[in-house]
């Protein structure tokens, strides 16, 4: 994980929360990476003790392309 990357932008913006999208297949059962997306929201929150909103990102790629077209 580019964690150097991470905190330099955390240091810049100063974010009071983060968001982390978890993927999930469309019948609601976990995708292969569910679990690290899970571990990943953990270890901002242990590094930055900030607050993480886990975020069902269902959908959202098809969600953005619509947006894009209709833009």
């Amino acid at each position: 994980m580019p964690w150097a990357a991470i905190a330099k932008l955390v240091l810049e913006y100063q974010p009071s929360q983060f968001v982390v999208g978890l993927p999930w297949n469309m019948d609601g059962t976990p995708t292969l990476l569910t679990d690290a997306s899970r571990a990943f929201a953990a270890e901002l929150k242990a590094r930055y003790t900030r607050p993480v909103a886990l975020v069902d990102e269902r959908l959202s790629s098809r969600e953005a392309e619509a947006q894009l077209r209709d833009a």
